[in-house]
């Protein structure tokens, strides 16, 4: 999937609330399991499709399934991915953690998705500063961000956040902000 169209499919999401662990949405066969962990990367951290990603668990609100299934995912397939879906699938955890209000649990993922171009680590930062409250850092992050990559769609997220600096993530990236 490209990147823009993640961040649209970010922009529209719907945020489920948050169901407890032991809820039976969020129970994994252990033949779904062996499937997702077994998925090609596009399969499982790259498609809005399909039942072997991250993302059909989370829109269930199983967040903290969903997290422990990209950790999962990523120890046991570490070596066949890239720096870059290393990376990503750090992010992709610290987004979910902060989607379900355990922004101090995000800031570790976001921290290790760090490490790509000055474009990913300006996001990255953005993200981290905004886990981490830090308005200062956020809007330091979010100027390299433009500077970095002047007509990415990925600003509109950052002008979200920044709209409703402050409130909790899954709030803020829905917020109505005026176009960077």
């Amino acid at each position: 999937m490209s990147g823009i169209l993640a961040v649209l499919a970010a922009m529209s999401m719907s945020v489920a609330k948050p169901q407890p662990l032991d809820a039976p949405a969020c129970a994994i066969s252990e033949s779904r399991r062996s499937a997702i962990m077994s998925a090609a990367y596009d399969a499982f951290d790259q498609s809005m499709e399909g039942d072997t990603n991250w993302r059909s668990v989370m829109d269930a609100g199983c967040y903290e399934t969903a997290a422990q299934l990209v950790e999962d995912y990523l120890a046991k397939n570490r070596e066949k991915l890239s720096d870059e879906a290393r990376r990503t699938m750090h992010f992709h955890v610290g987004q979910i953690l902060a989607l379900a209000g355990e922004d101090a649990r995000a800031v570790p993922s976001f921290e290790k998705s760090r490490g790509g171009t000055a474009e990913w680590n300006a996001y990255a930062d953005a993200m981290l500063a905004f886990a981490r409250h830090d308005r200062p850092a956020f809007d330091g992050a979010r100027k390299a961000y433009d500077a970095a990559a002047p007509a990415s769609p990925r600003r509109t997220v950052l002008a979200s956040l920044a709209a409703c600096f402050g409130k909790p993530y899954a709030e803020a990236m829905m917020c109505e902000a005026p176009k960077p």
